[in-house]
């Protein structure tokens, strides 16, 4: 039986977020693993949560950014989404009699502001990654690095090297796109995993 490199990956789906989204796909791809998103999944005649479901059984690894959950301005509401999935992602683990040997990663863009409203999750203090793309990717790859085998730490990506990669593809997609951003933003996220497959592969 192989190696099971599926990610399930817990994020927010908004513009905003979108950079950060596709720098933490381009990270998990780049050292060797397979993100899984809702977004990728397109049986209509299952609803969301049957998707989440779905993604929860078959994944090996999940990553959860909560960075989201807070209300940024009066009169919105908080946004509950990603810590729920994360909620059914350790479940599954917690409660499948030991058949479920799930690796988690939980990232915020704060710490500190989880724990009035998420104090249950005290003593797991998420990694923090500033709304920064390059520090999300340096968090992505030390999370892999440690679940690796030994021998393949000696050869797996170092931080540098996996930065130079994602600059040297973002270099590469604007070309392809004229320099049009709001075409990559908007692009969906299988057609981005296969272009940084594509682009991998040269």
């Amino acid at each position: 039986m192989g190696i099971n490199t599926k990610v399930y990956v817990n994020c927010p789906y908004d513009k905003e977020y979108a950079p950060l989204k596709q720098a933490l796909m381009f990270a998990i791809i780049c050292c060797g693993f397979d993100p899984w998103l809702v977004s990728m999944i397109n049986d209509a005649e299952k609803t969301r949560l049957e998707k989440i479901k779905d993604l929860i059984r078959c994944t090996e690894y999940g990553i959860h950014d909560i960075s989201r959950c807070r209300a940024s301005k009066k009169g919105e509401w908080y946004r509950m989404n990603m810590p729920f999935e994360m909620g059914l992602d350790f479940g599954f683990s917690y409660f499948s009699n030991g058949n479920s040997k799930k690796n988690f990663l939980v990232v915020t863009s704060d710490p500190y502001s989880l724990h009035p409203a998420f104090s249950d999750f005290s003593g797991n203090d998420p990694e923090c990654h500033k709304n920064d793309a390059y520090l999300l990717i340096n968090k992505i790859r030390d999370f892999f690095y440690t679940k690796v085998s030994s021998e393949s730490k000696n050869i797996f990506i170092s931080r540098a090297e996996l930065r130079r990669k994602y600059d040297s593809f973002q270099t590469h997609l604007h070309k392809e796109y004229d320099g049009n951003n709001e075409d990559i933003i908007e692009m969906r996220d299988d057609e981005f995993c296969n272009k940084v497959r594509g682009y991998l592969d040269l």
